[in-house]
């Protein structure tokens, strides 16, 4: 462990790379069962393979100097095989059959599917894509879907189409077509709070007295961002 380095003569890995590594681990968590929490693991079980025994033991006590909570985790191993499908689908281009719980209308929707991608937003999994019976992009929760059919058949994904642009100025995972800009005051502890985290990418703090911040928010939506005051 000399000089902050852990060496084998197949891999050379810092102390800095060995956190990165554990902690990668925690925040996979709510992904463990499925192929990108279990690829996460096996290519660690490779990696500890190939380490000498004093840095293995270095990589066990990891667990008592930093810790990852999540309040909420969902578990997505029951979901692996649509998971797969999604990826795979994504990966390739290719259209799926999906047959999804809608719970704005409460009942069981079935359309071809797009897939553009996943996020992952606080242990929750979303797929992005085109909904054909709606016409438009639209976003799923995995834990939703309740079957998926591989199709034959191909799509092309917009060339201007990004996750990272498409949910710009989401709160969370919600969008919709009515941005609006919102002014907040907070007191005592949640100014003190909006002080420290810097919870959209649009918030500016306006004004700050010593009891009172004042902070605006340009958002497409607000649903999410009205639990998110709520919670004060």
């Amino acid at each position: 462990l000399a000089h902050n380095v852990i060496e084998s003569e197949q891999l050379q890995l810092t102390m800095t790379e060995m956190l990165s590594l554990f902690l990668s681990q925690q925040i996979l968590l709510p992904l463990a069962g499925t192929q990108f929490g279990d690829g996460l693991q096996t290519a660690i079980q490779k990696i500890r393979a190939i380490l000498p025994t004093r840095a293995l033991t270095y990589f066990e006590g990891l667990d008592g100097a930093f810790f990852i909570k999540n309040l909420a985790n969902h578990d997505y191993s029951g979901q692996d095989k649509e998971i797969r499908i999604l990826n795979e689908a994504i990966m390739n281009k290719k259209c799926v059959k999906v047959n999804y719980w809608s719970a704005s209308n409460g009942y069981e929707v079935s359309s071809e599917l797009h897939p553009y991608g996943m996020v992952l937003l606080h242990a929750s999994l979303y797929c992005i894509g085109f909904l054909a019976c709606h016409g438009e992009v639209r976003t799923l929760k995995v834990t939703r879907i309740k079957g998926l059919t591989r199709l034959e058949k191909s799509f092309e994904k917009p060339d201007d189409f990004s996750l990272t642009g498409h949910l710009q100025g989401t709160f969370g995972i919600i969008k919709s077509q009515n941005p609006c800009k919102i002014r907040v005051e907070f007191t005592d502890w949640a100014a003190t709070n909006v002080r420290e985290i810097q919870w959209h990418t649009s918030q500016k703090i306006t004004t700050d007295t010593n009891n009172k911040v004042t902070a605006t928010f340009e958002l497409r939506d607000t649903i999410e961002f009205k639990r998110w005051l709520l919670g004060f």
